[in-house]
């Protein structure tokens, strides 16, 4: 059995799980608009952005780690607001090491996602982000995020 076959019903169920906890509805209805959303988006996803069959398992080692980053994050920023003192905020330019628009738009939006940093600007092959303080810099001059991206396309990196 291909792959992409082997993965839709993983898909579909973790998104049709995921329709009916947050949306709380139960009825033929919703469950109904749940089920078309999920068969679509699972038939999309397992297609892949790429034209290759989607990362699943490299996706949901991937949420969990980006969650990780906006709380980790969150708890600095938040640290920073009630101090006195001022964070010397900066925008820097970075080259981007990601081969497809599908891989820019997650890590400019992964960045944005995490508090303290916001992408202002992504080309073909450099961004320019900008960093509340040093630490959130210092997190986007390593390339982690790039690298982890990267790593959820095609293996690489992380």
């Amino acid at each position: 059995m291909p792959v992409r076959m082997r993965q839709f019903p993983i898909v579909f169920g973790l998104l049709f799980g995921a329709w009916c906890l947050l949306s709380g509805m139960f009825d033929a209805f919703h469950l109904g608009v749940g089920l078309l959303a999920s068969l679509a988006l699972a038939a999309l996803a397992c297609k892949g952005p790429l034209g290759e069959p989607f990362p699943v398992l490299r996706f949901l080692a991937f949420v969990p780690w980006q969650i990780v980053q906006i709380v980790r994050s969150n708890l600095r920023v938040a640290r920073l607001m009630l101090s006195r003192r001022l964070p010397s905020s900066r925008f820097l330019v970075r080259k981007i090491g990601v081969r497809s628009d599908w891989e820019r738009a997650l890590l400019g939006c992964a960045i944005t996602q995490t508090p303290g940093t916001l992408t202002v600007e992504m080309g073909e092959d450099e961004m320019v982000v900008h960093a509340l303080d040093e630490a959130s810099a210092r997190d986007i001059e390593d390339d982690v995020m790039a690298r982890k991206v990267s790593w959820l396309f095609d293996g690489g990196g992380a």
